[in-house]
């Protein structure tokens, strides 16, 4: 006996909703670290808000689950890279600031990147602005501005690692290095 599809449709949907709640809820409890009452209820809080806003940001997900899943996951590996990338960059960064000469030489770098969904982008420039030593300053149309300390910050943007890395998350491949402007101020950059 076959089901209508309205309620299949439902069910899919709300199983991918309730895997999506479980997997947040695990996340806020991992980097929580309380059992608390009140501490679980603010999670609960959290996750609620954070489905709410991304069903009227997004509409509905045409994720299924197991695209979910193997994003998730990617995911992860990408947050082992980049805790490895945090940690390189602030003893670069310690170490330039300790210097006697402080070689401080600060740079824009502006490239264009073939990421272009909404996740994507945010989550390229959120890699590239939690990592001591650079900020993303402006992304938008496939074009991404970045603010650095020194040039030397800017090598795994110039070879592209960082969109190869993010768009593994997503699926989608970034080719070879960016082509890419670097200036000393935005009306350089501009010309």
């Amino acid at each position: 006996m076959n089901e209508p599809r309205s309620v299949s449709l439902f069910f899919r949907q709300g199983t991918a909703l309730v895997l999506q709640a479980l997997a947040l809820f695990a996340l806020w409890l991992l980097l929580s670290g309380r059992l608390e009452a009140r501490y679980l209820a603010m999670g609960a809080i959290a996750v609620g808000v954070v489905l709410f806003l991304a069903a009227r940001a997004g509409g509905r997900s045409r994720w299924g689950i197991g695209r979910a899943l193997g994003v998730g996951g990617r995911f992860l590996v990408h947050l082992v890279w980049l805790l490895g990338a945090i940690v390189k960059a602030n003893l670069r960064v310690a170490a330039m600031v300790l210097h006697p000469r402080m070689p401080i030489d600060p740079v824009l770098f502006q490239f264009h990147t073939p990421l272009r969904g909404p996740l994507a982008q945010s989550l390229l420039a959120t890699s590239i602005t939690i990592t001591p030593g650079t900020i993303t300053v402006d992304l938008g149309d496939g074009l991404c501005t970045v603010h650095t300390l020194a040039p030397p910050f800017l090598s795994s943007l110039a070879s592209g690692e960082v969109q190869r890395r993010v768009g593994r998350v997503f699926g989608v491949e970034t080719g070879g290095p960016p082509p890419a402007r670097t200036a000393y101020s935005l009306d350089a950059l501009e010309r």
